[in-house]
């Protein structure tokens, strides 16, 4: 079995057990639909934003100067935000049953494109204590800014709010992931029961085999056969002549 034919046989495998490929397939979708629902925790997200610079009435006109100042800045102020200076502040305020490390984890300190705005996002099992991780968090870096950096360079722009939209996980992705690797499966699982299927089935498999093939058998369907009755009444037919020629003899 080799080149185009082997090809040709291989889809005529997979057509001949496409019902078995649907059911593995949509099986695995199933059971990956009701494990992420029942199992899989979901997380949620939030974000706050702020802006590094002083206001006008602080330094009047805005200078180029004091807006690379302000960007050199926010680099530094990305890794305070993260640091447990100001992580353990948050975990005693909002009594968090987890590190100032852990929650470091939890929250994404990032500088938008090349802005002065720093957005802090915060991912969560529970959508209120995201927020208020979030809130927390931008309050008491603002608290202890200028003591750590004798500068008051940061406005909120905005707080985070309670979003319950949760971002993972994504049921819908994860079905159609399962239901794909359920074909796949159903697909090796069909070619491994045919490639395991020693048994004769045609004539090609015989020449495969280096058998000669002698001669062929046809297969006799139901319209083919004869009537019950006739088939009866030649035994009664026969029967009779038995009987007869037994007489006879005597």
């Amino acid at each position: 079995m080799e080149g185009i034919k082997s090809i040709k046989e291989i889809f005529t495998v997979l057509k001949k057990r496409l019902l078995l490929i649907i059911l593995v397939s949509l099986g695995t979708g199933a059971i990956s639909g009701l494990f992420t629902y029942y199992t899989v925790e979901p997380v949620y997200q939030t974000s706050s934003q702020l802006l590094v610079a002083k206001t006008m009435a602080e330094i009047g006109d805005v200078s180029d100067l004091d807006i690379r100042s302000n960007m050199d800045l926010i680099d530094t102020y990305i890794v305070i935000m993260r640091n447990p200076v100001i992580l353990n502040d948050v975990v005693e305020k909002l009594e968090l049953p987890i590190s100032a490390e852990a929650l470091s984890g939890q929250i994404n300190v990032s500088k938008l494109d090349s802005t002065q705005v720093i957005t802090i996002t915060t991912k969560d099992t529970n959508p209120e204590r995201a927020a208020a991780i979030t809130n927390t968090t931008v309050q008491t870096f603002l608290e202890k800014l200028p003591s750590l950096m004798k500068v008051n360079n940061v406005q909120v722009m905005n707080d985070a709010k309670v979003n319950t939209n949760s971002i993972s996980p994504n049921i819908v992705v994860n079905i159609g992931i399962a239901i794909a690797l359920g074909a796949i499966i159903g697909v090796g699982l069909v070619l491994l029961f045919e490639f395991l299927d020693t048994t004769v089935k045609s004539k090609a498999d015989l020449e495969r085999l280096n058998i000669k093939v002698v001669g062929n058998l046809a297969s006799i369907s139901d319209k083919d056969r004869l009537p019950h009755s006739f088939m009866e009444s030649l035994r009664t037919e026969r029967s009779s002549i038995n009987v007869a020629t037994t007489k006879t003899e005597f």
